[in-house]
């Protein structure tokens, strides 16, 4: 499992910052915790999304070959990318190299168009020394995608599978749901609805363990992803996989 993490909490005041340990753990697989680099250009800053900074360059592209040098040297046969919030975008950006990998991804952001908003132009400011808009418009090109599927040729390279807490309205209604929507007739973009209580709050790790473990165990991760519960086609609608 390759772990990204969600905004850095405010309690935080050392870096770098890992997740994904106790999920690990709990799970009985190989971690690969990634921390953002991004993090240790300003104090202020809190979430960068993996998505690279102007004196390393893209996160993307720098991180792919030290990912797979990992993966060769573990013998990994199954690889899920895992991560919440802003850290599923990039779970699911970086996933996109890695075309036989799933990403497994928690209220995740999708869309930096959609609201709640995003702290780009703080990013931006904080990882790029872009302070006008002339360079900020320049950099977003660069470096910030319009959306995860922004870059797609219709369909992901691998298999995403998003767990979604319909409670999160602002997530659930202005990230996930135009999302799926476009991709509803897609069989490697699935989902996995839950009640998990108002707000942008954590997926109970129960259910991330329960997913993983069944994952590592199956001989067919999207024979396993239905099992669990995950369905394509459009939420509350018709479901190609019920």
């Amino acid at each position: 499992m390759i772990a990204l993490h969600a905004a850095a909490p405010d309690h935080v005041t050392t870096l770098p910052v890992f997740s994904g340990r106790g999920l690990a753990a709990a799970t009985g697989v190989n971690l690969l915790a990634i921390a953002d680099p991004s993090l240790a250009m300003h104090p202020d800053l809190k979430l960068g999304w993996y998505l690279g900074n102007r004196p390393q360059g893209r996160f993307r592209t720098l991180s792919t070959p030290i990912i797979k040098h990992v993966l060769e040297q573990l013998g990994s046969t199954r690889t899920v990318f895992f991560g919440a919030s802003g850290g599923g975008f990039a779970a699911g950006e970086l996933s996109q190299n890695f075309p036989e990998s799933l990403a497994l991804l928690c209220n995740p952001r999708l869309d930096f168009r959609m609201q709640p908003r995003a702290a780009v132009r703080e990013y931006l400011v904080h990882c790029h020394s872009a302070v006008s808009r002339t360079p900020q418009l320049r950099i977003r090109a660069e470096f910030v995608p319009t959306a995860l599927d922004s870059e797609w040729n219709g369909s992901p390279a691998n298999t995403i599978a998003i767990i979604q807490n319909t409670g999160d309205r602002m997530y659930h209604d202005h990230q996930f749901l135009p999302f799926a929507q476009r991709h509803a007739d897609d069989p490697s973009v699935l989902h996995l609805l839950r009640d998990d209580g108002e707000g942008h709050r954590h997926v109970p790790r129960a259910e991330p363990e329960r997913v993983i473990t069944g994952l590592a165990e199956a001989e067919s991760p999207p024979a396993a992803l239905r099992e669990l519960g995950f369905r394509t086609g459009i939420p509350g609608g018709t479901s190609a996989s019920q």
